[in-house]
């Protein structure tokens, strides 16, 4: 037989649990009061954002709203895209940012009209591989994932001004020679090895490049110092001097100097590399004297 106490505290207990699962269901009910007043709002604006709404799955009512231009599903609790947001043809900003996504549909490749993509801390393991179809895409941020690589369609999207790919598992990078409108360039904390050392003159427009982290990069390609107008190159920590040293060849095409710091051995192989193009250009010179004297 319980006793009185025993019987008063477990009434207690009953009572704190109906009055928690009680407020649960109030904060099911108002969450799922705002987002259909927000769904509603959107089709009018043609801008939705659902953020922090604890959502598993994306309410369907959003595929029905044919001129949303800007969609908000950051910090959600998501796994996975349906196919249908490929039919949100008028899309130009997504946002996934922190869900619990694997994947991203192919059927992103639809949406053309695309300039934003942000899907940062999720658990990617790839893009799609048609990503180069989002012709108009303007900034990419796919960070804290576990991105192996990239597919090589991405060097078509020459739209391209910012792209964030750190903290992924990326051993290469694509071919940059297509992305002659990037400004900012984020490859940190990947293991990748060496930079692709051709068709660096393309990045006209090149300005900030984040490369901390690499720490299998044995250097950085001269060109890419040469025929770039690079402002601020973040290096690895075996690639920056204590004292900080700014080499004559880290100036941008625009005449900017390049806010870096390499260290001196970087700094010598520049130096004996230019000396010795020096010595067989000038040798090179002094055969056609000597071939047009004869």
């Amino acid at each position: 037989m319980r006793s009185p106490h025993n019987a008063r505290c477990c009434e207690d207990e009953k009572a704190r649990t109906l009055l928690t699962y009680s407020a649960q269901l109030r904060k099911m009910g108002n969450s799922a009061s705002t987002a259909q007043l927000k769904v509603e709002r959107a089709e009018k604006t043609g801008v939705l954002s659902l953020r922090d709404a604890g959502a598993e799955k994306v309410p369907e009512k959003i595929f029905r709203l044919a001129n949303l231009r800007v969609l908000d599903l950051a910090h959600n609790r998501l796994p996975a895209l349906p196919g249908a947001i490929g039919g949100l043809a008028q899309l130009t900003q997504l946002t996934l940012d922190r869900n619990r996504l694997k994947a991203l549909p192919d059927v992103l490749c639809r949406l053309v009209k695309l300039e934003s993509l942000s899907a940062s801390e999720n658990q990617l393991a790839q893009l799609p591989a048609g990503i180069g179809a989002l012709v108009k895409l303007k900034k990419l941020n796919v960070s804290k994932n576990a991105l192996l690589f990239l597919p090589p369609s991405l060097e078509k999207c020459a739209a391209l001004q910012e792209v964030d790919v750190s903290h992924n598992q990326i051993a290469a990078f694509v071919n940059w020679a297509g992305l002659a409108s990037l400004r900012d360039l984020n490859l940190s904390y990947n293991p990748i090895p060496e930079l692709p050392s051709t068709s660096a003159a393309g990045l006209k427009r090149l300005k900030d490049l984040d490369l901390r982290g690499l720490d299998g990069l044995e250097g950085v390609p001269v060109g890419l110092l040469r025929d770039t107008p690079l402002e601020r190159i973040e290096l690895p920590k075996k690639l920056v001097a204590k004292d900080g040293l700014l080499v004559e060849s880290a100036v941008g095409t625009d005449g900017l100097p390049v806010d870096v710091e390499y260290n001196k051995a970087r700094a010598a192989y520049l130096a004996r590399r230019k000396a010795r193009i020096d010595k067989e250009m000038h040798a090179k010179d002094r055969g056609g004297e000597i071939n047009f004297r004869g």
